[in-house]
């Protein structure tokens, strides 16, 4: 229920994506995938097989066990920040609107 009502911005995706090849000193998506499908199989996975290009796996340093940790992401409204006090108000107002406007001091959660 509650998941149907959050909304992740691309930029918030390439952001978190940057901090993942950061991670595990990576250079591209592909060489992502790489790793994913390594540390799938060792879990026992089996989403196929697909090729794995020397291309993919250049710059790869391996950490397949830390893979599932710097992948799982949890979004969160911190109980302290002002805008978790009006969270349903600002939901209604972005469902009913284009474009929603919401300003406030810095660290009052407005990116929250």
């Amino acid at each position: 229920e509650a998941a149907a009502e959050l909304y992740v911005s691309v930029k918030t995706v390439q952001y978190d994506l940057t901090r993942i090849y950061a991670k595990f000193h990576l250079t591209s998506r592909s060489g992502l995938a790489v790793v994913y499908r390594e540390a799938g199989s060792k879990a026992g996975w089996t989403a196929g097989s697909p090729a794995r290009s020397a291309a993919a796996r250049a710059g790869i340093r391996r950490c397949p066990s830390r893979l599932a940790a710097a992948m799982t992401f949890h979004i969160s409204y911190p109980a302290e920040l002002p805008v978790s006090e009006r969270r349903e108000d600002l939901m209604a107002a972005i469902a009913a609107n284009q474009v929603t406007i919401i300003a406030g001091e810095t660290g009052s959660g407005k990116t929250t």
